[in-house]
């Protein structure tokens, strides 16, 4: 009985190697390293770095979380003389960091 137990334990401890190398390789996993999520504040800086000139004369006025990072809106000083008076701009950046500016055409 002793000799059985002893038995047991040498081919579970032999087996326990194989059974967790077969468990650990079944996951994929992203190459390394992965962007990490930014911040609110770390998209607001990418955005003006990146469109700095577009976005002179701009306040951010919203942010709004996305599955990729982060929708910006922008916001002109109003302006009588100007059309429109009032210009607004969306920005998207994200987590890995690229940035995009919308335009959008009126009629298009």
């Amino acid at each position: 009985m002793r000799s059985a137990m002893v038995a047991v334990r040498v081919a579970v401890a032999a087996a326990l190697p194989l059974v967790a190398a077969a468990c650990g390789s079944g996951g994929k996993f992203p190459a390394s390293p992965v962007h990490a999520a930014l911040t609110e504040q770390e998209a607001a800086e990418l955005a003006q770095a990146r469109l700095g000139d577009r976005l002179e004369d701009s306040m951010l006025v919203t942010i709004e979380s996305t599955n990729r990072g982060y929708l910006l809106g922008y916001v002109q000083e109003f302006d009588a003389g100007l059309k429109p008076p009032k210009g607004t701009q969306l920005v998207a950046v994200d987590h890995d960091g690229s940035v995009r500016a919308y335009d959008f055409k009126k009629n298009k």
